[in-house]
């Protein structure tokens, strides 16, 4: 079966290249990818001469659901089979395996990074080494980049992009006036965060705020950890006041939210603070040990609201509604600002600059 659909689209392929057309395949291995990828396809998509794909990690059953929902199911190719066809751009958002492209094809490989920090990186060095383009986020990924290659030749393309998208938050209106009626808890999947800590204790914990409370766990929770998904179904289906968010693109949940509660070893506060909200971090030191590319992430929790236990967390949140935090906001508002302004390339213009890039790889001029 394989075979026939390698034959198929390869010659698929070769009618576009006939016709004047360029193609380009977005690999995936989970869905909150695809919606990293959002800002960039959409608005490629509009370009007549493109076609693109999405390729999907077979064995994510979930995965192949999400994309149905989403797209036409000519356009959705199995990783195994599109790795053995010649489209002209490869897209990557994470670390690949054996999905890479065949070596004898004349592919181009891109790697779109899907989060503010680094240190996860420099583990994948032999894998991401391989990619022929990057598109940096900020400064740290220049470094990164230049680590990984320091012994690999020929040296990549590096264009300094930033991250499409979180174009949408900067186009936002900042509301001073916040009201602290919705909690957005945005837990990280890793084993240190706070969600393994405490439980369903700190949704109930939560729950005890005459407030909106937002749950939105990372998504690759429920893949790593098979029975979480059922658990917060359970115990927000029991509380009012609980909301579970499936929905992958978490910065559309950023405007809802008057405070962030998230975890050490997650980016998503430095996206939050485009929008000079509050946010506390729940602070545990295990995610810094013997990582000194721990830099981002160690700067958030500098300026964060932190928190070592539940009673300390609700005391911030109380003291925050009742206007008693209000000059320590203000100096994390301005904290954030130079956050993001040291760490982040073309705040509001990312999108723009990435899809400019890409038709110059593929030889058109933009229209």
């Amino acid at each position: 079966m394989n075979f026939f659909q390698i034959i198929f689209y390869n010659l698929l392929m070769w009618f576009y290249k006939l016709n004047g057309y360029r193609t380009i395949v977005y690999n995936l291995h989970h869905d909150y990818f695809y919606e990293i990828f959002a800002p960039i396809y959409l608005e490629l998509e509009k370009d007549p001469r493109i076609k693109i794909f999405f390729s999907y990690q077979q064995k994510n059953k979930n995965l192949l659901s999400y994309l149905k929902k989403k797209n036409e199911v000519k356009r959705l190719i199995p990783n195994q089979v599109a790795r053995f066809i010649y489209f002209d751009l490869f897209i990557c958002p994470e670390v690949t395996g054996p999905d890479f492209p065949y070596s004898r094809l004349k592919t181009k490989t891109l790697e779109i990074y899907h989060g503010i920090g680094t240190y996860n990186l420099y583990q994948k060095k032999n894998v991401l080494n391989r990619f022929a383009i990057h598109f940096a986020i900020g400064p740290k990924f220049n470094e990164f980049i230049n680590f990984a290659y320091q012994n690999k030749f020929p040296k990549p393309k590096v264009y300094d992009i930033g991250y499409p998208k979180l174009d949408e938050l900067f186009n936002l209106k900042k509301n001073d006036q916040q009201d602290f009626q919705t909690i957005l808890y945005a837990p990280h999947w890793d084993k240190f965060g706070s969600l393994h800590k405490f439980e369903e204790k700190i949704l109930l914990t939560l729950a005890e705020f005459d407030m909106k409370i937002l749950v939105k766990p990372h998504n690759y929770l429920y893949f790593e950890y098979k029975n979480w998904e059922k658990r917060l179904e359970n115990i927000c289906a029991e509380t009012e006041n609980l909301i579970l968010i499936k929905e992958a693109n978490t910065q559309k949940l950023y405007p809802q939210a008057d405070i962030m509660i998230t975890d050490c070893g997650t980016t998503a506060p430095f996206e939050f603070s485009i929008l000079q909200k509050p946010f506390l971090i729940y602070r545990n030191k295990k995610w810094f040990e013997n990582n000194k590319n721990f830099i981002i992430e160690a700067e958030l929790e500098k300026i964060a609201f932190s928190f070592e236990d539940l009673a300390e967390m609700q005391k911030i949140i109380e003291k925050i509604r009742n206007g008693m935090l209000e000059h320590k906001i203000t100096q994390q508002r301005g904290e954030q600002q130079k956050l993001v302004k040291k760490y982040l390339y073309n705040p509001g213009c990312a999108t723009e600059k990435a899809t400019t890039t890409i038709r110059k790889e593929l030889g058109l001029k933009k229209k």
